[in-house]
């Protein structure tokens, strides 16, 4: 899926998780990323770029000072018979689990 922002696409996998009968829910995570990563992201040429595109959606970026850049995303977070899967939608970069709500 290629369109619309985290929450959307999180809503639309929960709800179809759901109508097959899985407990699926939004968890709310950290994702640390570089400068390359943001780049990647939007299909930018540089940084300054990549920042302007990614926060003009109301997305912020917090500087870690390593060189690494953090921000708010949803997930989906599946519950298979009592353990919890999450739905990484970009492998390379770093989620940090904040909290999980309905």
């Amino acid at each position: 899926m290629n369109g619309g922002n985290d929450y959307d696409q999180s809503s639309l996998l929960i709800a179809m998780l759901r109508y097959m009968g899985y407990e699926a829910n939004y968890a709310k995570v950290s994702a640390a990323f570089s400068e390359y990563d943001l780049c990647n992201l939007t299909a930018s040429m540089d940084f300054e770029s990549a920042r302007r595109i990614y926060t003009s959606a109301g997305k912020t970026l917090s500087d870690n000072k390593d060189g690494t850049y953090t921000t708010e995303e949803i997930i989906v977070l599946l519950n298979l018979d009592g353990k919890n899967y999450w739905n990484k939608r970009r492998r390379h970069i770093n989620y940090y689990y904040q909290r999980i709500f309905k």
